[in-house]
């Protein structure tokens, strides 16, 4: 806790000593409580979106926050993913992560 690691990576090795040691972490350790504010995203600027405008690109970047679509999957989409089932749409991912099928 002292090196500043956030609480989530503190939880992950006092898990794995718990396991190694055949205990459970609330033992030997107290971890500071996670919150979703707090997790960091993307903390480098990657060459390939270097020329992607965030104030030019709004409505793509509220269809993917709103989707959870991945960058593969989003380049993939076509006309014919969008399903209607009753009054619902759904987006189709024949190949998505791991080549799951996701609706």
């Amino acid at each position: 806790m002292d090196a500043g690691y956030s609480p989530s990576t503190i939880k992950l090795i006092a898990s794995a000593l718990g396991k190694l040691f055949h205990e459970p972490t609330t033992n030997f350790i107290k971890t500071p409580s996670r919150n979703r504010d707090i997790i960091k995203r993307s903390r480098h600027i990657v060459l390939r979106d270097k020329h992607f405008s965030i104030k030019n690109n709004k409505d793509l970047i509220v269809f993917c926050e709103c989707t959870g679509l991945r960058r593969r999957e989003l380049e993939n989409l076509k006309g014919d993913c969008l399903v209607k089932k009753g009054n619902d749409y759904y987006i189709k991912v024949e190949n998505g992560k791991g080549g799951k099928y996701r609706l």
